[in-house]
């Protein structure tokens, strides 16, 4: 993986990338659903050959899936997305107001970017983007 720079968002411009972010959050999403599901699979077998190749078939598809989930969130994070959580679909876009660090902050579902939160503060925490100008400019 190359490090890529921090990199800034304004609002419109992690607005144009929200196609394909919901697209990719969308897809993460899946993959990780199906990696959850992997642990619950027992089948019972009636020999151990058919066992063992069951096993390794099982094992490599999920390795494969984690292959690509990992992937995909590292493609998202070298155009400067943050995966938050991806139980909630959950991004962060960084951006600066006045100076200061924040969190652009998108959940799957949403049309735009509706709200911000403090870099060191969470999801529940977050607040509608009109607040910044009010909360910055004191």
């Amino acid at each position: 993986m190359t490090i890529v720079a921090k990199k800034y968002f304004t609002v419109a411009e992690a607005d144009a990338m929200l196609p394909d972010v919901s697209k990719s959050v969308e897809k993460l999403m899946t993959i990780a659903d199906t990696l959850e599901t992997f642990d619950e699979i027992k089948l019972g077998f009636e020999d151990d050959f058919a066992a063992v190749a069951h096993e390794v078939t099982k094992n490599k598809n999920f390795h494969k899936l984690s292959h690509d989930l990992y992937a995909g969130i590292e493609q998202l994070l070298q155009q400067g997305i943050i995966v938050k959580d991806l139980e909630m679909g959950l991004v962060d876009f960084f951006a600066q107001v006045e100076g200061k660090e924040i969190f652009l902050c998108w959940k799957a579902g949403e049309a735009k970017i509706g709200h911000w939160h403090e870099v060191n503060a969470g999801f529940k925490n977050r607040k509608p983007i009109s607040s910044i100008k009010e909360k910055f400019q004191s």
